[in-house]
C-alpha cells in the first residue's frame, strides 16, 4: 500500500510521461517500482515504511491535530532566520510521535498578497501585533499529526521569543490552508528521533547528507537521507487543499490503475446492505452527521458531492486484484461542529464506478 503519492510537488512524473512517451501502464510499474525502491532504502536506514502511516496521511480522529506557528522575520536580527526558528521548536518537539515539518516565507503573487494577508490574520491567534501586510514577511512552519498537548507545549515555549506572532488550528479546511498547501515545501519528516531528509538525485542513498543545515543532533536527533526523487514523491505529506490539483490526483489514481481517469463523473455504488452496515457500525459518527436520517439515493448524492474536495490516499491493489483508496470528507454536525470522516472506495475503470467499502 501506497500512504500518498505527491504530483502535486513533483515535476519528475510529468515530465517523464511527456518526455519519454510513457503510456499510463508504463507510468504504473514506475511508480511501483520506485515505491519498493524507497521501502527498500528506508529499511537500510532503520525506518519501516508502515510505520509512517500516521504521518503520511490526514488526520482522522479528533486527537490529531495540524497546527501552523507564524513568525515575523523582520523582527528576528539574523538573516538565517528560519535556523534560530528552529532553535525554538526542536527541543519541544515530541521525540516518542512522528511530524511532518513544513517551512517557508509566505511568498504569495502581489496580486493575492491582500487576500492572503487576510486569510493569515483570519485563521491565526495573534499573540503579537502583525506589523505590515506584506505576506513574504511571514515566515510559517506548520507541523502536522500534533496532539493538543504538543501544541500547547509549542505555543508556551515560544511566547517569549520576539519573532513568534501567532498560531493556527490547520486540522480543517479554511482558506489559509487552502493556501499553504502550495506556498510551503516539508523541511523533514520526523520519526521519533530521526530526521529524514532528502538529498541531491545524483548522491548515492547509502549517505546521509544534512543539505537544509539545522542543528537537528544539538536537540537528541539523527538525521538520515534519502534521494529527493524518492522523498518528494514517497515521503511528503500533502497539505490538504479544497484546490484540489486535478493532475496530481490523476497519478495519484496511475498507481492503482493503468487507465487513470477522474471520477467525478463516476457512478457512486452503495449497496443497501452496506449502508445499513454503515448506520449501524459507528452510531456516534452518523448521528452526529445526520447520516442515520439520510435515505440511500441522499446518502449518494452526499458522498459525490464531498469527494470532489479532497485528496486520495492508502492506494493499494488487494490480494482480489481490485483497486482502493482512501478519502477524507468534513462534516458539519447536527451541533455545528466539524467531523472528519474517512471513506473507502473500490476504484473500477472498466465500469466507471466507486464502490463503497466502507465509512468510519
Amino acid at each position: 500500500m501506497i500512504y500518498t503519492l505527491n504530483a502535486r510537488d513533483n515535476v519528475k512524473l510529468q515530465v517523464f510521461k511527456q518526455a519519454l512517451k510513457l503510456g499510463t501502464k508504463e507510468i504504473l510499474e514506475l511508480i511501483n517500482e520506485d515505491f519498493k525502491v524507497t521501502e527498500s532504502v528506508l529499511s537500510k536506514k532503520g525506518i519501516l515504511y508502515k510505520d509512517l502511516r500516521n504521518v503520511l496521511t490526514p488526520p482522522h480522529k479528533s486527537n490529531r491535530r495540524e497546527i501552523v506557528l507564524c513568525f515575523d522575520s523582520g523582527r528576528i536580527e539574523n538573516s538565517w532566520y528560519g535556523n534560530l526558528i528552529m532553535k525554538q521548536i526542536l527541543p519541544n518537539i515530541n521525540k516518542k510521535r512522528n511530524h511532518a515539518i513544513f517551512q517557508g516565507d509566505f511568498c504569495v503573487t502581489e496580486t493575492i498578497n491582500s487576500y492572503a494577508f487576510s486569510c493569515l490574520y483570519e485563521n491565526i491567534s495573534v499573540i503579537r501585533t502583525l506589523l505590515t501586510p506584506c505576506c513574504a514577511q511571514y515566515f510559517l512552519v506548520y507541523i502536522n499529526n500534533t496532539t493538543d498537548k504538543e501544541i500547547e507545549t509549542l505555543v508556551e515555549s515560544m511566547k517569549s521569543f520576539e519573532g513568534f506572532v501567532g498560531y493556527g488550528d490547520m486540522t480543517y479546511a479554511n482558506p489559509l490552508k487552502d493556501l499553504i498547501a502550495y506556498y510551503l515545501t516539508q523541511c523533514c519528516l520526523q520519526v521519533g528521533n530521526k530526521i529524514l531528509l532528502s538529498h541531491e538525485d545524483d548522491r548515492s542513498n547509502n549517505e546521509n547528507i544534512n543539505l537544509i543545515g539545522y542543528d537537528y543532533e544539538m536537540y537528541g536527533f539523527t538525521y538520515l537521507s534519502i534521494q529527493s526523487y524518492y522523498y518528494v514523491s514517497y515521503l511528503e505529506y500533502k497539505i490538504e487543499s479544497r484546490m484540489v490539483d486535478k493532475a496530481d490526483l490523476l497519478f495519484s489514481l496511475n498507481a492503482i490503475s493503468d487507465k487513470p481517469e477522474s471520477y467525478e463523473k463516476y457512478n457512486i455504488i452503495v449497496e443497501p446492505e452496506k449502508f445499513e452496515y454503515i448506520k449501524s457500525k459507528n452510531q456516534a459518527l452518523i448521528k452526529a452527521t445526520e447520516i442515520d436520517k439520510m435515505q440511500l439515493k441522499e446518502f449518494v448524492c452526499f458522498l459525490s458531492k464531498k469527494i470532489e474536495l479532497g485528496y486520495i490516499y492508502n492506494l493499494e491493489i488487494n490480494e482480489y486484484q481490485v483497486a482502493k483508496f482512501n478519502t477524507m470528507i468534513e462534516c458539519v454536525t447536527n451541533e455545528k461542529e466539524i467531523m472528519r470522516v474517512l471513506v473507502s472506495f473500490a476504484y473500477n475503470t472498466d465500469e466507471k464506478t466507486l464502490r463503497l467499502l466502507n465509512l468510519f
